[in-house]
């Protein structure tokens, strides 16, 4: 009886963790601002371990948004993406003003679907490299983690735009920019197995 338990128990990990696969379809997102001395950040995305999109910012406001693949379809979509990025990378400094000694803030957000397929991102943020505060998107929850995250999460009560603005656009963060690259990739792919 127990091997044949061992062998359930095993088949059940399995199927629960087939979402770690490396080639299952993950999606991941994170950020960095500095803010001590002169003011910088950098935004990367990953599907599947494979980076899709970078973004990065000085203090002159120069920015660059970039695609691995650049087709015409790809830098118009670096558009809107470059839209929602220079809006957080600008915002999120403006939250971290009103605390006592932030100078380094990083964002992580993991993209999940829940079983009906919808698509939500889960927030986790880093204050000098100490994991500050937790924000579940689907649940509208957030977690503080240490009085730099209570902090962060008084600045996120007292702004709801740049709360509303995390929970609009994670559908698109998590569903549209991957779906386009992978279809991207797709139409690459078949068009080198055509030469």
């Amino acid at each position: 009886m127990a091997p044949k338990w061992n062998l359930l128990q095993l088949l059940l990990l399995l199927w629960v963790c087939s979402w770690a696969r490396p080639d299952a379809h993950s999606v991941f997102y994170n950020f960095t601002i500095t803010m001590n001395g002169n003011p910088w950040c950098e935004f990367g995305g990953q599907v599947r371990g494979k980076t899709f999109l970078q973004y990065t910012c000085s203090q002159r406001a120069k920015c660059d948004c970039y695609r691995l693949s650049m087709t015409r379809k790809e830098k118009e979509t670096c558009k809107e993406e470059d839209e929602i990025l220079k809006y957080l990378t600008e915002e999120f400094p403006k939250l971290l003003d009103d605390m006592t000694y932030p100078h380094t803030l990083k964002g992580e957000m993991t993209c999940q679907s829940d079983v009906n397929g919808r698509a939500f991102g889960s927030w986790n943020f880093y204050i000098n490299g100490n994991k500050a505060l937790q924000f579940d998107l689907k649940n509208k929850n957030r977690t503080e983690l240490s009085r730099e995250g209570a902090q962060l999460n008084n600045a996120l009560k007292n702004d709801k735009y740049m709360i509303g603005f995390l929970l609009n656009n994670s559908p698109k963060m998590c569903n549209s920019w991957p779906e386009e690259m992978r279809n991207h990739q797709d139409e690459e792919s078949n068009t080198t197995d055509g030469d």
